[in-house]
């Protein structure tokens, strides 16, 4: 075996020795090769020092984070050193006649790393264009495919953080990298990072709403669960807040805006549901109303997800679609609980949008009832009514007198029957009337908000309409005038009619219990 080595050995030298007593190598220059590395030298560092003064010049489409992109893909600070070394240090050896084919074949490879370099820094500095995209732009992307964990928070915050430190660049592209660099980290933490990074400069548009839908649909999924991460989900809702403020503001945003959720709620968890209506419903109903306000306009069906209209409820339909009303009323009613209603102008608008909502998302009940029924049960949910008969006949005349309560606005209806009587069309809409009522009743019937805590209980119902009766009976008996004529009569009258019904709705469901 080492006979074997020792001939290998051998012949390796005499075949080096051969070479170098060529006529090419004879020909080879030093002053020659030591030239052209002086050159090459000489222009490298002009060309250095023009990309890196050059970076972040926005005049030339240049960005901040440049500089660690030129280091990692232009410059390649290793692969450049190895060349530079290449080229020179070999040199020194040049009178060993038997190593110059080594030295020659060392050099050429530093040239050709050398002029692969100066081609690139060639193409960066010009913008070149390759298969129609910007050279630039393909090696940002590179930069981006390769960056390690420890650096994507600052550089992502640089990108993000103005539109100039990405412009003409694909932004679905980034946008990929950046959802896919989010989704590869299994803490919580370093998601939580990123989506506080991207949430304030999050734009949506007609070329990237799909990526972006796709992806506040799946963090809603793994987040809205009961086993979601409490803090990446509160940077998840800032990001959630400008999604559905700028796809419900844009018209053309709006139509895929509405789509999407619909299909979101057919295919989630009711869990899932229940949790993000309950957490964000509030803020995308008055995100809509104050597009609707802005808007002038009365018609919600282009504002509202058909999924957020309530079906009423049969024992025939799937327990799921009675889950998905429920969520329905709860997200309604949760942001009526916090809307502001007083006299002022500024408020008007809310109470009028409050009773079209209610229209738009529960079209087979009476917002009449509905509202006069609830307006009472908030305002005494507040006020304990008490045993004493002065202070419930006080209470009592201070809520009928009062003009905060939002009035339901009634539907209209339409007859057509050219045989038919009048009295055949004011059948029908009193069915129809009852009908809605009757359905009303049961929002409160199913009701476990404490504001509607009374509304199962038979006895405190009575008691109720006895305390209501009695101070009708009290103030026409001295023919209170001014309690006739300012509607306060009216009111009373109008509240204890509707609580007997409800009386009647609800002996009867106790009995079929």
């Amino acid at each position: 075996m080492d006979k074997v080595d020792i001939h290998f050995n051998v012949s390796i030298l005499a075949v080096l020795k051969e070479i170098g007593e060529s006529d090419f190598l004879k020909k080879v220059s030093l002053d020659g090769m030591i030239s052209v590395s002086a050159a090459i030298i000489a222009l490298l560092i002009p060309i250095a020092i023009l990309l890196i003064e050059n970076n972040g010049n926005t005049k030339d489409n240049s960005f901040d984070w440049d500089k660690m992109v030129i280091f990692s893909e232009i410059i390649d600070t290793g692969k450049t050193i190895i060349a530079l070394m290449l080229i020179t240090i070999p040199l020194i050896f040049w009178g060993f006649e038997i190593a110059k084919p080594i030295i020659v074949i060392l050099y050429l490879l530093g040239i050709i790393m050398m002029g692969y370099f100066l081609k690139n820094c060639y193409s960066w500095i010009i913008s070149k264009k390759i298969n129609g995209k910007n050279y630039r732009n393909i090696k940002r992307q590179n930069f981006l495919d390769k960056l390690e964990k420890d650096h994507q928070f600052d550089t992502w915050k640089v990108i993000w953080g103005t539109e100039n430190q990405r412009l003409d660049m694909d932004e679905v592209e980034l946008l990929e990298k950046f959802i896919e660099q989010y989704k590869a980290f299994d803490d919580d933490k370093h998601r939580e990072s990123l989506l506080s990074i991207y949430a304030p400069y999050c734009e949506i548009n007609y070329e990237n709403r799909s990526l972006i839908s796709k992806f506040v649909y799946e963090e809603i999924n793994s987040l809205f669960s009961n086993t979601g991460n409490l803090y990446t989900k509160m940077q998840f809702k800032r990001l959630y807040t400008r999604y559905l403020t700028q796809s419900i503001n844009e018209e053309d945003l709006r139509y895929y805006f509405t789509k999407d959720f619909d299909d979101f709620f057919i295919q989630a968890k009711a869990e899932i549901t229940r949790n993000l209506t309950q957490e964000t419903g509030t803020e995308m109903i008055n995100i809509i109303k104050y597009k609707v306000e802005q808007d002038n306009t009365t018609d919600l069906s282009s504002y509202i997800p058909k999924k957020l209209v309530y079906k009423g409820k049969s024992v025939n339909k799937e327990q799921s679609e009675n889950e998905r009303n429920t969520i329905v009323f709860k997200m309604y009613f949760n942001w009526l609980r916090q809307l502001p209603i007083n006299d002022s102008e500024k408020h008007i608008f809310n109470s009028y949008f409050a009773s079209n909502l209610f229209n738009h998302m529960f079209p087979t009940m009476s917002s009449s009832a509905f509202f006069r029924l609830n307006n009472f049960a908030m305002y005494i949910y507040k006020r304990k009514l008490g045993n004493d008969p002065e202070f419930q006949d006080k209470v009592l005349l201070n809520y009928a007198k009062r003009t905060t309560g939002i009035i339901g606005m009634g539907r209209v209806h339409s007859f057509s029957n050219d045989e038919g009587s009048r009295s055949d069309a004011s059948d029908l809409f009193n069915s129809i009337d009852e009908k809605e009522e009757i359905a009303t009743f049961g929002l409160f019937y199913d009701s476990d908000y404490p504001e509607h805590g009374f509304f199962n209980f038979p006895n405190e119902v009575k008691s109720l309409i006895d305390m209501i009766s009695r101070v009708v009976e009290k103030r026409r008996w001295v023919n209170d005038e001014i309690f006739i004529r300012d509607g306060t009569y009216i009111r009373l009258i109008s509240l204890g009619e509707t609580l007997k019904k409800y009386e009647e709705f609800l002996l009867e469901k106790r009995a079929n219990l």
